[in-house]
């Protein structure tokens, strides 16, 4: 009972009182607090502790408290940058830089990776008033035995994303019929292409980080095939100033499905390679990578 109580008030500090520093300051003052706060062992100290077990098997980390730091930055930011789009979204435009404008091109696939502070993106489609299908997978109530405040926090996320694009929810598995209905009516599809492998759906094996990762091939070979127009975005965060940085990169339309693999390989290596700390599914890397499987922990 100590213990989950314990575990709760970790979680309330972390998803919740948090963020209130940024929404009473202005970034520049909230962003100093928030880098100290990020030094801090006990912060989201599970994904870190397995995420940098991870990264250490497949990179040279030459500043481990560092590399530490800034990773718990990125998921801190997560958490903070929700709260902003939620509570004051007015402040979104004055805290992301963007490079690239989003194409008026129909049907249009956007495609990014888990890869930096990329809450905000939502909120730039949002303001651009592009409403994409996105893929949300449902969890089960067994993930969140014991969590109560951080399936509250899980909730206040899907409430805001349902009211940003209402209706546009698609959960994974069966027939695509809403992807296929997108691509028809000419309207927009949000994909992150670094889903790692599903044993049932077979994998596309990509080269990252002087390894071989494997990644789920999801619906861009449809996508292709019904002629849609794409675009990559990648969201970074630059720690010595604090500034989220939104890059939009329209790709040419692939002649065919192999075309369009290479170029969607080279923006995720490209991307989760430029900082690995900004990458969040680290702690799930064993998932990609057949490399970590049988590495000792």
């Amino acid at each position: 009972m100590l213990a989950r109580m314990q575990r709760e008030s970790i979680d309330f500090m972390s998803f919740f009182l948090m963020a209130v520093v940024a929404l009473l300051l202005p970034w520049s003052l909230a962003y100093r607090f928030y880098y100290r706060l990020a030094g801090r062992p006990w912060l989201f100290r599970q994904r870190v502790c397995k995420a940098h077990a991870n990264a250490s098997k497949l990179l040279g980390i030459h500043d481990d408290h560092e590399w530490c730091r800034r990773h718990r930055l990125i998921l801190m930011l997560d958490v903070i940058d929700f709260w902003i789009s939620f509570l004051q979204p007015w402040r979104v435009r004055h805290l992301v830089q963007q490079d690239g404008e989003w194409p008026d091109d129909r049907p249009l696939v956007i495609v990014g990776t888990h890869w930096g502070p990329a809450f905000m993106l939502l909120r730039s489609l949002y303001n651009h008033a592009i409403q994409p299908i996105y893929v949300l997978r449902k969890n089960p109530s067994s993930v969140f035995r014991g969590e109560r405040i951080r399936q509250l926090y899980v909730s206040c996320r899907r409430l805001h994303m349902r009211r940003m694009f209402p209706g546009k929810r698609y959960q994974p598995g069966g027939f695509p019929r809403p992807l296929l209905r997108a691509l028809q009516m000419n309207e927009s599809i949000l994909v992150l292409a670094d889903v790692p492998a599903s044993s049932k759906r077979g994998f596309r094996t990509i080269s990252l980080y002087d390894s071989n990762a494997r990644i789920d091939p999801g619906m861009f070979d449809l996508f292709v095939s019904r002629q849609a127009h794409f675009a990559t975005y990648r969201l970074e965060f630059d720690f010595s100033s604090g500034q989220r940085l939104l890059s939009i990169q329209n790709i040419d339309r692939p002649g065919d499905s192999e075309d369009y693999w290479l170029t969607l390989d080279a923006f995720i290596a490209g991307t989760l390679q430029s900082d690995s700390a900004q990458w969040n599914l680290w702690q799930v890397a064993d998932s990609y990578f057949v490399d970590l499987r049988s590495t000792p922990g």
